[in-house]
């Protein structure tokens, strides 16, 4: 990571995001290998001297301490040779709630406070001892929508204001890609992909990494003379590095494009499903020898254009297709 840096792990659960972030804040040892800080290896280093700031998913605030002491804990449980004047402390404490937009809640306890509150003193208390590094484990995940996108908004105006360097660990692809500098794709302990969001979602390294970031249509094809066939349709989807046989060609819902006029290419289809999702609409089509539904995403003034309704036969074109060796079992 570089300094400065913006990074968001993401993979399915047990792919080890939340142990690496341990690993780094030597809240857990590896087994080999080692945790660089700026080239230095700190497997012999104590924790605190790693100066690393942790947010939990859970804010694991202290309850019985007010919101002041909470922030001021990592600075007062220094080593009394390295801890600051208690009037140094305070201020810091005064600087960091207004940083965080809690001004008059110094007072309150934990409890006293809404989510996402206690989810801004868990940061705060976190950049109270000035990390290098700031871990955030799920940092919205047990807050609402709304209070999500808000937060999420603030966290990378402060990170950018700040010049932190941050590693946050996220299930929600939607988070990751808006808030993140890099993406790093994790899946059974190991790297999936690195890369900046856009890179990683255009140009996904692994059926793994398309399936995960994003929603995607998944079909059985055959590659044969550089192009994808599915059910006898060309997808017209020039086909690079792979050799002639089965294939599994991955279409995001926003990709495919709905016709009702059949022409030479289009994969006939049914509509079973409509579904308002505020400025898109998200249909739902079967297709013959298709076990799972496709589904397919249209602005509202395509589907009102194309007078999307259930039992609607049309026909169905990829824009773009991503594809893959068909695994083999």
């Amino acid at each position: 990571m570089a300094p400065g840096e913006l990074v968001a792990l993401l993979g399915p659960s047990g792919s080890g995001k939340t142990t690496l972030l341990c690993l780094i804040a030597d809240l857990d040892f590896p087994t080999s290998g080692q945790v660089l800080f700026g080239g230095e290896d700190t497997f012999r280093r104590h924790a605190r001297e790693r100066r690393v700031g942790f947010v939990f998913q859970h804010y694991a605030l202290f309850r019985h301490m007010t919101v002041a002491d909470n922030i001021a804990f990592g600075l007062r449980v220094k080593p009394r040779r390295e801890r600051l004047p208690e009037t140094v402390i305070k201020a810091r404490v005064s600087e960091l709630l207004s940083l965080v937009q809690l001004d008059g809640l110094a007072r309150r306890y934990p409890a006293q406070l809404s989510g996402g509150q206690r989810q801004r003193v868990a940061l705060a208390r976190a950049l109270a001892i000035a990390p290098r590094v700031l871990l955030l484990n799920e940092p919205f995940g047990a807050l609402d929508a709304r209070v999500r996108k808000e937060l999420r908004r603030w966290l990378r105006g402060l990170h950018d204001r700040m010049g932190l360097t941050s590693l946050f660990v996220t299930h929600d692809q939607e988070e990751a890609l808006k808030l993140a500098d890099r993406i790093v794709v994790m899946n059974r302990g190991r790297i999936e992909q690195v890369g900046a969001p856009g890179e990683v979602y255009e140009h996904p390294a692994s059926p793994l990494v398309c399936e995960f970031l994003g929603d995607v249509n998944r079909f059985d094809c055959v590659v044969a003379g550089g192009r994808a066939s599915v059910l006898d349709s060309d997808f017209a989807a020039a086909v690079t590095g792979l050799a002639d046989g089965p294939a599994v060609a991955y279409v995001r819902p926003h990709d495919i494009e709905i016709v009702t006029q059949r022409s030479t290419v289009g994969l006939p289809a049914i509509v079973r499903h409509v579904a308002d999702a505020g400025p898109l609409v998200v249909v739902e089509l079967g297709v013959q020898s298709i076990e799972r539904p496709v589904e397919v995403m249209l602005a509202r003034h395509e589907a009102a254009g194309l007078a999307m309704q259930r039992g609607l036969s049309v026909f169905l074109r990829a824009r773009r297709v991503q594809l893959f060796l068909a695994p083999i079992h």
